[in-house]
């Protein structure tokens, strides 16, 4: 999602460009889970399901998101772990590799609210990139945007 998201951004850059679209998500993997000073840690995999009109490539060679509840707490963090890139002309899965930094307190509410219908969508997200497509190179940032807004304009 994340990095469809900055490809996104590149090809606002650009009328040549195509947006990718995201076909599905999923939480493929999750390891090296920890807790330091009420911060729960842990590195996450995300396999995206992604198509590329466009003949041009697209890479993410760093990223970094914040994510608020709706009431604007601080949920947790996220960063790329490794450069991600989406072939031209193509679709394919993409493994977004992920350090994952959530405050327990959080992780406990929002276990206590998945019951009542708690929706990870509603959350609001910032990021910050840098991406390329072909030659160009951008530094990116969007703040405050509704996930469920994110997921919308990518399944478009």
């Amino acid at each position: 999602m994340l990095l469809v998201v900055l490809a996104l951004t590149a090809a606002g850059c650009s009328q040549v460009l195509k947006k990718p679209v995201l076909h599905s998500y999923a939480i493929s993997g999750l390891q090296d889970i920890g807790l330091e000073d009420g911060v729960i840690t842990a590195n996450i995999s995300v396999t995206l399901d992604l198509e590329n009109p466009a003949k041009t490539s697209y890479s993410a060679r760093e990223l970094k998101v914040a994510l608020y509840k709706q009431n604007g707490t601080l949920f947790g963090n996220a960063c790329l772990l490794q450069p991600v890139t989406i072939p031209g002309k193509t679709r394919q899965e993409v493994m977004l590799p992920l350090k994952l930094e959530i405050k327990a307190v959080s992780l406990v509410t929002l276990l206590n609210k998945a019951s009542s219908g708690f929706d990870f969508e509603s959350m609001i997200a910032d990021i910050e990139g840098t991406i390329s497509a072909g030659a160009i190179n951008k530094k990116i940032k969007i703040e405050q945007q509704p996930v469920k807004e994110l997921f919308e304009n990518l399944k478009k």
